[in-house]
This record gives structure tokens, C-alpha cells and sequence, in this order.
């Protein structure tokens, strides 16, 4: 047996286990959570084992006939996710239309694996399709906040933009506008500066914000990017990764 083989094999099984244990569990909340946590990451493990088994074939295959099997709705999702991957890999152009296809579709791990192929590929195209999706309210925010790690990734005013309306919008999740200022923070960092656009909403926020960990996190980036004077550390502890779908919770 193929050492991949070997993975997938061994990936499936620990499922099978583990989910029967969690479904005679489910009366205990907390052992509930982390059941769903543990089978969220072996379903992980098993894509993608299968993916490194797929992308052994894959260099034999022309880019129309990845897009080809990104496309087939009839194939196995984990072989989509493959396909789509490896087209940002390979970051040939050619692709970049039909991943931006496979940012609307019904399974979240396609949406990921497309969005972060753009974001290698970097063509400016994806940046409005990722916006969109960031600011649709009707889409889940764990979603949203994997096409904004993606987003941060393009050097282009027209990313800032589409973060900047994140931040805007004081209806939006606490944490999706956390996250956007973070974004911005990676895209300043890499650039030392921001556009216009993200400028002005991150002083409207310093001055005018009702959200006191939002405003306090608008004020440290203009102090990181020398807009303001330097400030203290936020007495509050954030999320340190987009993962944690949880409030900032104040220590004060």
C-alpha cells in the first residue's frame, strides 16, 4: 500500500471511530464542541491525504483539464479541492475565472481552497468577487473571514477598499471588523502606507466608533502607521488568529 493510501485509509477510520464516540456523547455540551472539533479536523486530514494522492497525477494533466475537473459537479469534492490547489500552484491565468466560479460554492472547503489559490495566483480580477462575499451578510462568518485572509494578501487599493467597507459598517460582527483592520495592518505593512480610502475610515473610526475594541484597534494601526501619536497596549485580549470565531473579551 502507497504511503498515501496508507493516510487516507487511516484518516477515514479515526472518523469512523471518533464519530461514533461523539454521537453516543452528545448529551455532554462541552463534549459536544469538541467532538465537532475533532471530526472538523479529521475530515480536514482525510482531504487532504486524498488531495496528495490526486496531485500525483495531477502534472499529467493540462490546466484546461484541471479546470475541467474543478468544474464537474458529478466528481468527489475532495478531487475538486485537489484541482483547485493545485491550479493556484501552478498559478497559471487561466484559472483564475473559474476559481472565482468556486468562491460561490455550497462546500466551505472549495470556497477556501479557491480563494487562497487566487490569492497565490494575485490577479486583481479576484479582488471584487472576495469583497463581495466578505460583505454579504447572508454568507457565515467564518466564510467571510477566510476570503478576507485572502483578500489581505493582494497588494492593491482596491483590497483596501473592500476591507475598508468592512470596517464601515458598525452592524457587521465585532470580530469581522477586528479582523479587517488586521488585514489592512498586513497590507500597511508590506506597502508601509494605505490608500485614501482605508485612511479616512480608520480616522472616523478613531474619532466616532461606539465599539471601544474597535476604535482602540483603529487607533493602534494609524499609531503603527505614524498618523497618530503612539499609544498604550489595549487592555483587552483579541483573537490571535481569524480561526477563533469569538469575541475580544476587555480585562477591564
Amino acid at each position: 500500500m502507497e504511503k498515501n493510501q496508507f493516510w487516507t485509509l487511516y484518516a477515514f477510520l479515526l472518523c469512523v471511530v471518533f464519530s461514533s464516540f461523539c454521537s453516543a456523547s452528545y448529551n455532554d455540551r462541552e463534549m459536544e464542541k469538541n467532538c465537532r472539533q475533532i471530526e472538523n479536523s479529521i475530515f480536514l486530514a482525510q482531504i487532504e491525504a486524498q488531495a496528495k494522492t490526486y496531485k500525483d497525477i495531477f502534472h499529467k494533466l493540462t490546466i484546461d483539464d484541471l479546470i475541467r475537473k474543478l468544474n464537474d459537479q458529478n466528481e468527489w469534492n475532495g478531487y475538486r479541492i485537489a484541482a483547485a490547489e493545485y491550479l493556484g500552484e501552478i498559478g497559471d491565468r487561466k484559472a483564475v475565472e473559474p476559481l472565482i466560479q468556486a468562491l460561490n460554492d455550497d462546500d466551505p472547503y472549495m470556497q477556501k481552497s479557491a480563494a487562497e489559490s487566487l490569492a497565490y495566483i494575485g490577479d486583481r480580477r479576484a479582488i471584487e468577487p472576495l469583497g463581495k462575499i466578505i460583505n454579504d451578510k447572508n454568507v457565515n462568518i467564518r466564510t467571510r473571514l477566510e476570503m478576507m485572509n485572502a483578500l489581505d494578501q493582494f497588494n492593491d487599493y482596491q483590497a483596501e477598499e473592500e476591507l475598508s467597507k468592512v470596517l464601515k459598517d458598525s452592524k457587521n460582527d465585532q470580530l469581522l471588523r477586528i479582523m479587517s483592520i488586521s488585514s489592512l495592518r498586513n497590507i500597511a505593512e508590506r506597502n508601509l502606507t494605505l490608500s485614501e480610502d482605508p485612511l479616512n475610515t480608520l480616522f472616523n473610526i478613531y474619532r466616532h466608533d461606539k465599539d471601544n475594541v474597535v476604535k482602540d484597534q483603529a487607533a493602534q494601526l494609524l499609531a503603527y502607521l505614524n498618523e497618530i501619536p503612539p499609544l498604550p497596549e489595549p487592555e483587552y485580549k483579541c483573537p490571535p488568529s481569524y480561526y477563533e470565531i469569538s469575541e475580544c473579551k476587555k480585562l477591564y
